[in-house]
């Protein structure tokens, strides 16, 4: 045994997740984009990642939550959403981790290894959420504002929506533009609407905002 290599192999899966841990952007090409940078940076394959996780996931709970990564989009191994599910389930259940979290609620929504429940989806959001997860504060702000697996509340989405932000959550930015010109949980507002529109780096949604004002 290699006892250098070792500490050095947990110590890059410890960077790998506090990485993924503070991605901003729950999408999935975000994330493949994160392993692929990732793994260019080490100099390293999928594959020999996906060795390294398989053989430590027993020492961190964390490392099983990376493992439901590469399982769901097939990352050094072929795509099976039944180990994704397990995988986000077992960190989610035995660790802290609003990640796994995050990511145990998508399953749950989007009937990724298991049947939808939209009931157990909003739980899992709202505790990655709560627990100070970027992409759960979001995604809790907008099962509040749709009603999915809880009661439509614009106030408690408007309160996610600006906390997303305010951690750095770009997304946001239009949910919040849409809640002041609606007047969603906050007064409405027009002139605040648009000061959040023009946020929007490309400018479509100001634009939108402003055809929908003067047609």
């Amino acid at each position: 045994m290699n006892f250098l290599q070792d500490i050095q192999d947990l110590n890059d899966l410890k960077e790998l997740h506090t990485i993924f841990y503070h991605v901003k952007d729950p999408s999935d090409q975000t994330l493949i984009n994160v392993i692929d940078g990732w793994l260019n940076s080490k100099g390293t394959t999928s594959n020999n990642l996906f060795y390294l996780l398989n053989k430590y996931k027993a020492d961190d709970v964390n490392y099983a939550c990376i493992l439901g990564v590469f399982f769901h989009y097939g990352i050094g191994v072929q795509v099976n959403h039944l180990m994704a599910f397990t995988f986000y389930q077992h960190a989610a259940k035995n660790n802290n981790d609003g990640f796994a979290q995050n990511r145990l609620g998508y399953c749950y929504r989007d009937c990724i290894g298991t049947t939808k429940n939209l009931d157990e989806a909003f739980k899992w959001f709202k505790k990655s959420a709560e627990g100070g997860h970027i992409c759960g504060m979001r995604t809790l702000a907008e099962h509040y504002y749709n009603g999915l697996g809880c009661k439509k509340d614009f106030c408690r989405a408007f309160f996610w929506y600006s906390k997303a932000y305010n951690n750095d959550n770009s997304r946001s930015i239009q949910s919040i533009s849409i809640c002041h010109e609606k007047g969603y949980g906050t007064p409405r507002d027009l002139h605040k609407a648009l000061y959040w529109a023009r946020k929007v780096q490309d400018g479509f949604t100001s634009w939108s905002l402003l055809q929908r004002w003067f047609n």
